[in-house]
């Protein structure tokens, strides 16, 4: 069937959901999940397919390949939520997990230490051509995004994060802090599989052992249970 007047659909082009609209989207602190639903209730019709420990919802990775979309542009100096959350993805495809979790660590405590003094200049400014800031922050896809989405703008040869937006290192800290941990948590799972997929596959190359039957040679003699001939009580 036609589209628009005059359209042809592409064969290829995924059938858009007919179930779009806006939604409420809540933590369930009994579940320790992400919910989405037409209300705050006990269980929506999709959830975050992970740990649910970020505290903020995430874009991807819904039940049902629910899809989370914004609507409106952050005002000026507040947090880029869209922004944030598209950058954390890529942090989360960062290969091997050791670079992952160096970036997290990292820049956890860059975002910590503006928290923690928030007026202390130093903290504010990271120099772009520092061997550690490029090798432990920015060479990663996704580090500068986040940073940028917090308010840290370019200036000389340094990301610097306005005074006036100091506030948002804490929110960006809580933010990353928690899908770190999420991360974390899918790391862990998949180590345990993959030793116990490793652990299944030598038992399954060892050679079987099997008792010797008496046509072999092996112990014809009566054994515990019917073939054990009468006892004879002590006296």
């Amino acid at each position: 069937a036609a589209g628009a007047e005059g359209e042809v659909p592409d064969a290829d082009m995924k059938p858009k959901s007919k179930d779009v609209g806006d939604r409420v989207i809540y933590y369930s602190v009994k579940s320790e999940r992400w919910y989405i639903g037409d209300k705050l209730e006990e269980g929506g019709f999709s959830f975050v397919v992970g740990f649910g420990k970020a505290t903020i919802p995430p874009l991807h990775g819904w039940n049902n390949g629910t899809v989370v979309e914004f609507q409106s542009a952050a005002p000026s100096g507040d947090i880029n939520a869209k922004a944030g959350l598209e950058a954390v993805a890529k942090l989360g495809e960062i290969s091997p997990w050791a670079d992952q979790e160096l970036c997290y660590v990292t820049m956890l405590k860059v975002l910590g230490n503006i928290a923690a003094s928030p007026g202390e200049p130093k903290f504010l400014s990271l120099k772009i051509d520092n061997a550690a800031i490029q090798n432990k922050i920015l060479r990663f896809a996704g580090a500068r995004d986040f940073l940028e989405a917090l308010g840290f703008r370019e200036e000389g040869k340094a990301l610097v994060l306005p005074p006036s937006c100091s506030a948002n290192a804490k929110l960006g800290h809580e933010m990353l802090q928690g899908h770190a941990t999420e991360a974390s948590y899918h790391q862990i799972r998949k180590e345990r599989h993959a030793t116990a997929a490793e652990e299944t596959k030598k038992e399954a190359a060892r050679p079987k052992r099997f008792a010797p039957s008496a046509a072999d040679g092996g112990d014809s003699g009566p054994r515990f249970g019917k073939d054990r001939g009468p006892q004879r009580g002590g006296g």
